[in-house]
C-alpha cells in the first residue's frame, strides 16, 4: 500500500478506506467521504438513521472533545445518537487501525506540521517550587522580577524580528504559577506576536486546584499546559514529590486545565509508580472522557537525567528498563485498544526508554523515535564505569545493527553505569 502524494489523492484514498471498513459492518450501515472547501476532509458515518458528522482539523486547531489522531484531531459535528455510540466507537477503532488511513492522514498531515511552531523560546521564570520532587534537576536560574520576564520576552522579539509567529514560548520554572504575575506575562507575549496556541505553561498544577486562578490564565489567553503528575495514588504521589496532601489539589488542577486547556502529562517513571503505570493510563482516560479534555501523555523515565546535587534521592528511586518495560508495554497495549489513545505519538527525545525496550510489541513500536539523533553517541562494549558531562548519552556496540539506531538516544552515563547495557539489543 502505498501514501497517497497530495491531498486530493489523499481524500479519495480516504473514501476508499471507509468502503472497505463499511463492508466489516452490515449493509445499513452507510459512509461517505467529501473534501471540505478548506480541504479538510468531511466525513459522514450513517448506521441507519443515525448519522455522524466528523471533521478532520490539524491539531493546531484542535477543540475540546475532539479525537486525537497524529497530527490531526477528529472533531464530531452536531448532536450524537447514544444509543449507537458503541457501534460508532467499535467502526471508528476498526478505522483507526487501518493502514491506508494512516498514509492518508500522513500526506494530509504534512503542510499541517510544516506550519507548526519550530522555534523553542524557554522563559524561566523562577527557580521557586512548591514541591521537591526526588528527582528533579531544576537547580539552575533565579527569580525573574515582572520587569525582568518582560525584558526577556522583548528580547526574544528582538531576535525572530520577521519570524516571531513561529516562536513557541515554553514558561517554565521552578512552579511558575508562585509568579503574581503570570497572567500578565502570557498577555505580554501575545501582545508581541506569539500566536495563541504557541504558549506553553509548564506546572504541577497544585494552585490550578483554584478555579477562579485558572480562569485568570485562560482569560490572559493560555491554551497549552504540560502537566507534571506522577501517580494517581495520594501516597505515591506525595512520596515522589516531597509534599504531604498535595495530592487532592493536583488533581483538581488537572481537572480545572482539561476543562480549560490541552493538556500533556509528564509523568516521571521511577521506583515508586512503574509498576501501577497501567492502572494510571486507565486513571488518565476516565479523568479526560470525564472532563471532555484534551489530553496525551509522556511516559518519561527517571534514569535518563540525574541531577548531582540529589543523587542519593535518584539512586532510591531509579528502576531499570528492563523492570518497567513489562508495565510500560501493557500500559501502551491498552492504550491502544481504545478508540482515543493519550500516549503521544513518538517517544523523541531525551526523556524515553530505548525503543528496543518494547520489543515484541506492536503497539510499542508504533511509538519509536522518528527524529533523527543530530549529536555523535559514543558505542561502548561495557557500561559499567561510564561517565560523561550532563546531558551526554552512550550505547551498546550492539546498537550499530539496530534499524532504530538513527533515531535512538541510548541511555545516559549515568544509567550505563550503574545498570550497564545489557539490556540493549538490536531490533
Amino acid at each position: 500500500m502505498k501514501k497517497p502524494r497530495t491531498a486530493a489523492a489523499a481524500i479519495e484514498a480516504l473514501g476508499r478506506v471507509l468502503a472497505e471498513v463499511s463492508r466489516q459492518f452490515s449493509r445499513d450501515h452507510r459512509l461517505a467521504c467529501r473534501a471540505h472547501s478548506r480541504e479538510w476532509p468531511l466525513l459522514t458515518v450513517s448506521f441507519g438513521r443515525a448519522v455522524h458528522r466528523l471533521r478532520l482539523v490539524p491539531a493546531r486547531d484542535c477543540q475540546r472533545g475532539s479525537i486525537c489522531l497524529p497530527g490531526f484531531h477528529l472533531v464530531r459535528l452536531g448532536r450524537q445518537d447514544q444509543a449507537q455510540e458503541q457501534l460508532f466507537f467499535r467502526f471508528l477503532r476498526v478505522l483507526l487501525r487501518h493502514e491506508g488511513w494512516r498514509l492518508a492522514l500522513s500526506t494530509l498531515a504534512a503542510p499541517a506540521q510544516a506550519s507548526r511552531a519550530t522555534v523553542v523560546e524557554r522563559l524561566l521564570l523562577l527557580k521557586r517550587c512548591n514541591q521537591r520532587c526526588r528527582f528533579c534537576g531544576g537547580k539552575e536560574g533565579q527569580d525573574l522580577s515582572r520587569s525582568e520576564a518582560e525584558a526577556v520576552l522583548e528580547d526574544i522579539r528582538r531576535r525572530h524580528p520577521k519570524d516571531i509567529a513561529s516562536v513557541l514560548l515554553v514558561i517554565t520554572g521552578g512552579e511558575p504559577t508562585l509568579a503574581p504575575h503570570l497572567p500578565r506575562l502570557i498577555r505580554r507575549a501575545h501582545a508581541l506576536g506569539i500566536e495563541s496556541g504557541h504558549v506553553l505553561l509548564t506546572t504541577n498544577g497544585v494552585r490550578l486546584a483554584d478555579a477562579g486562578y485558572a480562569a485568570s490564565l485562560q482569560a490572559a489567553g493560555l491554551t497549552r499546559a504540560e502537566f507534571a503528575f506522577h501517580s494517581h495514588q495520594a501516597r505515591a504521589y506525595d512520596l515522589i514529590t516531597g509534599t504531604r496532601g498535595h495530592f487532592a489539589k493536583a488533581e483538581a488542577g488537572l481537572r480545572q486545565a482539561l476543562s480549560r486547556f490541552e493538556v500533556t502529562v509528564n509523568t516521571v517513571i521511577n521506583r515508586y509508580n512503574y509498576t501501577r503505570l497501567p492502572d494510571f493510563v486507565r486513571y488518565l482516560h476516565r479523568m479526560r472522557d470525564e472532563t471532555c479534555g484534551r489530553l496525551r501523555l509522556m511516559p518519561s523515565i527517571v534514569v535518563m537525567e540525574m541531577d548531582p546535587a540529589r543523587g542519593a534521592d535518584w539512586e532510591d528511586i531509579s528502576v531499570s528498563c528492563s523492570k518497567l518495560a513489562p508495565f510500560l508495554v501493557e500500559a501502551v497495549r491498552w492504550d491502544h485498544a481504545q478508540a482515543q489513545r493519550i500516549f503521544i505519538d513518538h517517544f523523541d527525545g531525551h526523556c524515553y526508554a530505548p525503543v528496543c525496550v518494547g520489543r515484541g510489541s506492536p503497539e510499542f513500536l508504533e511509538h519509536a523515535p522518528v527524529a533523527p539523533v543530530a549529536e555523535t553517541i559514543p558505542y561502548l562494549r561495557d557500561g559499567r564505569g561510564a561517565a560523561g558531562p550532563d546531558g551526554s548519552r552512550v550505547k551498546a556496540l550492539s546498537c550499530r545493527r539496530c534499524r532504530y539506531d538513527p533515531f535512538c538516544l541510548g541511555v545516559t552515563p549515568v544509567y550505563a553505569a550503574k545498570y550497564g547495557l545489557g539490556e540493549l539489543s538490536p531490533l
